[in-house]
């Protein structure tokens, strides 16, 4: 198995090594046995034979796409990790739950090691509805508290898996740091009637600064859709330049849990409250 890795490895650093394309799948697995080579793999040309096997093999590629993005956010590799993100593509749109895992951030791996084991535990990841074009963050119920205390007075409805906070809209838009790069955004905002209308309509110009020129939740889609990588940009005071501060990443779960095919729980409600006050 050894002697075998660095062959695997090198065929997507060095063009000149043929690979049968038969073998393409057990190629990119024996690549993927590797961590300390990985890193050296070149982006664009996984990317590029994870594609290819895309065509016969999704579900391995999406397996191989979740492992290599966890394991460039084990290393800290965010320089790795900017460079997929710019090859991927707005999401696709589709209504479903998401899974959601922290991968890393420039701050070295004390802080990241502290937002991963955070996250991990209060935030579980997205139930897109509207075809995609809407959705909400899900958390576990056991970790409301934390919202109280940073949100107090948020309603935070029973949905498919715990409870359900914060409704954004995924929309289209340019990279914040590569505008010729089109991503989809997570524009965050409060519904009419989700809050006392006085306190949401203060709220609404701050939360609009605050996703729009202070900082960004922005998502790709990679290989065929199914695996997302996101990235948290900020804008450096008093320029027109944005730094990336964390970078996390979602795969699907399910189709839309309203469709009698969701495999959640028989008991999740097709519609939470903040879609009933639209």
């Amino acid at each position: 198995m050894d002697r075998l890795v660095p062959v695997a490895l090198d065929r997507f650093c060095d063009p000149s090594i043929h690979v049968d394309p038969s073998q393409e799948g057990n190629a990119l697995s024996e690549a993927f046995t590797s961590r300390s080579r990985l890193s050296d793999a070149e982006p664009g040309r996984l990317i590029a034979e994870l594609t290819r096997l895309d065509r016969t093999d999704p579900a391995r590629v999406d397996e191989l796409t979740w492992q290599w993005l966890d394991e460039l956010g084990k290393a800290g590799d965010v320089t790795t990790l900017e460079a997929i993100f710019l090859m991927g593509a707005p999401l696709v749109q589709r209504a479903g739950l998401t899974q959601a895992r922290y991968l890393a951030s420039p701050y070295g791996r004390f802080v990241d090691s502290l937002l991963r084991w955070g996250l991990t535990r209060w935030w579980q990841g997205h139930r897109f509805y509207d075809e995609g074009r809407r959705g909400i963050s899900n958390t576990p119920r056991q970790f409301r508290w934390v919202w109280r205390l940073l949100f107090p007075g948020y309603p935070r409805p029973s949905g498919c898996r715990g409870e359900e906070v914060f409704d954004f809209r995924a929309v289209t838009v340019a990279d914040a740091k590569r505008p010729e790069h089109r991503v989809t955004l997570l524009d965050w905002h409060l519904p009419a009637g989700k809050m006392n209308r006085w306190i949401t309509a203060l709220a609404r110009p701050v939360i609009r600064w605050f996703v729009w020129d202070l900082t960004r939740s922005e998502l790709v889609g990679l290989v065929g859709g199914r695996v997302i990588l996101a990235r948290i940009p900020v804008r450096i005071p008093f320029t027109r330049r944005w730094r990336t501060t964390t970078f996390y990443m979602h795969r699907w779960l399910t189709d839309d849990p309203s469709s009698p095919s969701h495999q959640v729980s028989a008991n999740c409600p097709s519609r939470t409250s903040s879609e009933e006050l639209q």
